[in-house]
């Protein structure tokens, strides 16, 4: 039931929008937003994005909330923090020390709240940069593909 739905729905945007170019970039760009690490730009950067890449608006919001919920926002958030520290480990950085002065203040409460040590703002910043380009650069291509399949199926039943 809730399949077909969201199939519906998705033959509807297909039908509406009548560029599949837009609406994988709209997709795309939705992911990318939805893993960048600005916590509390998302909903400026879903409508400055949208209109600056002329993107569908409520297709990238979608995709950007349902990705980044309140239920999925601590694994969006803890792979970008994880991902991050492993990237600066590999690059034989002390993830803790590369932090500016004024964020251990910041890390420091942060600690004090979550009870865990040695946070890095960095890990958070680049991980969650390169998971949102990586993803999105990749999602791209596949929805593209599934957009134009679903159109010709469409075109095919008319």
């Amino acid at each position: 039931m809730i399949k077909e739905k969201i199939l519906t729905y998705c033959r509807h945007m297909i039908k509406r929008e009548k560029s599949v170019h837009t609406l994988a970039l709209s997709v795309s760009v939705g992911v990318f937003i939805a893993f960048s690490p600005y916590i509390f730009f998302h909903t400026i950067m879903i409508f400055v994005l949208s209109w600056l890449l002329n993107l569908n608006l409520v297709i990238t919001f979608a995709v950007t909330y349902a990705v980044n919920n309140p239920w999925t926002m601590c694994f969006v958030y803890l792979a970008d923090y994880l991902t991050g520290d492993f990237i600066l480990r590999m690059a034989s950085c002390s993830p803790v020390l590369m932090n500016p002065s004024w964020m251990n203040w910041v890390n420091g409460q942060l600690c004090a709240y979550t009870g865990l040590s040695g946070l890095s703002f960095w890990s958070f910043m680049v991980g969650g940069n390169l998971l949102a380009v990586l993803f999105s650069v990749m999602l791209y291509p596949i929805m593209k593909n599934i957009c134009i399949r679903m159109s010709r199926n469409m075109h095919r039943a008319l």
